[in-house]
């Protein structure tokens, strides 16, 4: 099975069931690029702790695009000089610091609203009729929890941007221009330079960058997912830890020459880390690195888990039961962001709940 295919399986169930019967756990496949496929989280958690194995240098990338044609990307070059996952060593180190710092020092506030305003929003759903979680949750409870993280209110442009496609892999000079364009808009609604070294800057743009379509394509899948599995006529009931996120691959390069689990590793090759398996693993450090690990692990776990805690609690006590009739995601190699999800009470046809 090519590595290509696991995206295009768009009902959960399938995916796990496929990716738990997918023999061998590591493979070649050489097309453009020479790709190591990794379905095996033993294996892969070793990579993404080590220092031996780099994120692929998006910012290179840009230099030279920006050599080519100096008046590209005024955005998006000083912006990635401020994303931690684009870096390395000391300026890496500096940035995580002051993220984490910055997290931590709202995380006690955005907590102490999360019950009040779940609740009301699932007591704002009506019981009958078509119900629709993305506006009337999702959207505003990461709306709220956002708007806290960057002390203003999040306009509607800003939430709609799909700046998880910086996550992307590949990139050809148009999708870095609206990358571009996307990042300007950031700036403006924070409205600060994107050279800006100033640290509520910086962990703003990052909170932006990294978590509005993260955080809400993560809690819609495992909808899906609770959806499926509760069959139609039992409760749809979130699991304690979250099955699927929405980064569902990350790739590395080896630093130097190496040998991966019997495969011989070039520093030209890529290295495709499916992290799906995580998640449905029964090892809960395994479960853990479903958001990374090593130095690049994921910075904003902590609030993601508080958020996913307190919807949970609430959400599984409201017994909601129904069977999925559409479902729509906008899957890549790297990330998934779901656009439909419908479900259909079995008792009320006419009850549809759609993200």
């Amino acid at each position: 099975m090519k590595s290509f295919e696991f995206r295009r399986i768009m009902d959960a169930t399938a995916r796990r069931a496929a990716f738990e019967a997918c023999e061998p756990k590591i493979w070649w496949e050489r097309n453009l690029f020479s790709t190591l496929v990794i379905v095996d989280p033993s294996i892969a958690i070793d990579i993404l702790r080590s220092t031996d194995f780099a994120l692929p240098d998006l910012r290179a990338l840009v230099r030279e695009m920006r050599r080519r044609q100096p008046n590209s990307f005024i955005h998006l070059q000083p912006a990635l000089e401020l994303l931690p996952i684009f870096l390395e060593n000391q300026d890496h180190t500096r940035i995580r610091k002051i993220l984490g710092q910055y997290l931590s020092s709202k995380h006690h506030e955005i907590e102490q609203r999360l019950p009040n305003v779940i609740c009301g929003l699932l007591d704002s759903i009506p019981q009958s009729g078509e119900i629709n979680l993305v506006t009337q949750l999702l959207t505003p409870l990461i709306g709220d929890v956002f708007s806290k993280l960057v002390d203003r209110d999040l306009s509607e442009e800003v939430m709609g941007l799909r700046l998880g496609k910086m996550f992307e892999v590949k990139h050809t000079m148009a999708s870095l221009s609206k990358l571009d364009v996307m990042l300007e808009r950031v700036c403006q609604f924070l409205g600060t330079d994107p050279s800006s070294d100033e640290d509520e800057f910086i962990c703003q743009l990052n909170c932006l960058v990294f978590g509005v379509e993260n955080v809400i394509s993560t809690l819609a899948e495992n909808l899906f997912l609770a959806f499926q599995l509760s069959g139609g006529t039992a409760p749809a009931q979130l699991p304690p830890y979250p099955v699927e996120v929405m980064i569902s691959t990350t790739h590395r390069s080896a630093i130097s020459p190496t040998e991966i689990a019997g495969h011989r590793v070039k520093p030209s090759d890529i290295i495709r880390i499916h992290l799906e398996p995580f998640g449905y693993s029964n090892d809960r450090a395994i479960n853990s690195a479903l958001f990374g690990a090593g130095r690049h692990a994921c910075i904003g776990k902590q609030l993601t888990l508080t958020i996913w805690k307190h919807l949970t609690e609430q959400f599984n006590s409201r017994k909601f039961a129904g069977v999925v009739t559409e479902f729509e995601s906008d899957r890549s190699h790297s990330f998934h962001v779901t656009k439909t999800l419908k479900i259909v009470c079995p008792d009320k046809a006419d009850r549809v709940i759609t993200t």
